[in-house]
């Protein structure tokens, strides 16, 4: 055998195991709001099923789910998820997790915040209606923490603005996230959640904290779907198409992001048992070089993934509102 083919067949055979190595150091992570409040329970089973069987994600997050029930017969269904956790829920709808992966520590976090009652006028303590999750994971010599949450919806309150409960939710979580980075600057760190709300509102607005400097922020993944648009649920009340479920990652994360692995599922049941559309997200499990100032400022102004904006107008940075234009004063007569 001559030394050149003897060469090429060692660098084939090094590519190979190279590339196989690279697709084992690697997870997947999917969130999927069931809608609660919308299609028969039957068919939330038999599609969040189908789901796990299609994607097969290392890790799923679900939305929405009604009782225990839900998340036993689900993974009985599907043996490749030893692990699962369910958070404590006061309301309708509770958030679950199915995982390939061995948890470290894994814990529901419900916090109390302060909020004005609009019939009395006076303060008082409400605790958050669904509590979220948080979970500590290993991939090989990688370490990671993920959130998962499930705002306050927009269902009108009696006494409270249903809108500021959303923003006390969204801050509690926050509160969680700055409590990891504090200890571990360097934390990699996902959340996933339904937020409610777009990303021009002022709830949201609290997660993404654009006033700190990037190693304190979370940055927005946007994924898109293969239209390149980035939607993910569909009001039946209007007819409006909006993005509510989030995925944002910590600017220690961020660079482990596998673009090509990560978008928003196009689902062929659509809406069928949910108005919403779930999030694939897929993750090299190593670290990798941080991103440049200059490099978050191209592609995450406002800290969103804007790259790819199909459906948003070219001239406008995403998650801002178009600014009003100031009136024309009146022109002075004879001129």
């Amino acid at each position: 055998m001559s030394v050149a083919r003897l060469l090429a067949i060692l660098i084939l055979a090094f590519l190979v195991q190279a590339r196989t190595k690279a697709e084992e150091a690697s997870f997947s992570a999917l969130f999927f709001d069931l809608d609660a409040s919308y299609g028969d329970a039957q068919a939330k089973l038999a599609g969040a099923d189908k789901m796990l069987k299609e994607q097969g994600p290392d890790i799923a997050i679900f939305a929405g789910v009604e009782g225990r029930a839900f998340l036993d017969e689900l993974k009985g269904r599907n043996g490749a998820y030893k692990f699962s956790f369910r958070a404590r829920s006061a309301g309708p709808g509770g958030i679950v997790l199915l995982s390939k992966l061995a948890p470290g520590k894994c814990a529901d976090v419900q916090r109390s915040y302060n909020i004005r009652n609009d019939r009395t006028g006076l303060e008082q303590s409400v605790e958050s209606g669904r509590a979220f999750i948080r979970v500590d994971f290993a991939v090989s010599d990688y370490s990671f923490t993920l959130l998962a949450a499930d705002v306050k919806d927009r269902t009108p309150h009696p006494e409270l603005n249903q809108f500021d409960m959303r923003r006390y939710e969204i801050r509690q979580i926050r509160y969680v996230f700055d409590e990891i980075i504090k200890k571990k600057p360097d934390s990699n760190v996902l959340l996933v959640g339904n937020f409610n709300d777009t990303c021009d509102m002022s709830t949201v607005k609290e997660i993404y904290a654009r006033r700190y400097g990037n190693k304190k922020r979370l940055f927005d993944i946007r994924p898109i779907d293969d239209l390149n648009t980035s939607w993910t649920s569909w009001s039946s009340d209007n007819d409006e198409y909006e993005r509510t479920s989030y995925a944002l990652a910590s600017h220690s994360m961020l660079p482990e992001l596998q673009r090509d692995g990560t978008r928003l599922l196009m689902r062929g049941d659509w809406p069928g048992f949910s108005r919403h559309r779930p999030l694939l997200l897929r993750f090299t499990a190593a670290e990798m070089e941080e991103y440049s100032d200059q490099y978050l400022a191209a592609i995450y102004p406002n800290s969103i993934y804007s790259e790819r904006a199909a459906h948003f107008e070219r001239e406008r940075i995403i998650g801002e509102k178009p600014k009003r234009k100031p009136p024309t004063p009146p022109k002075k007569k004879g001129k």
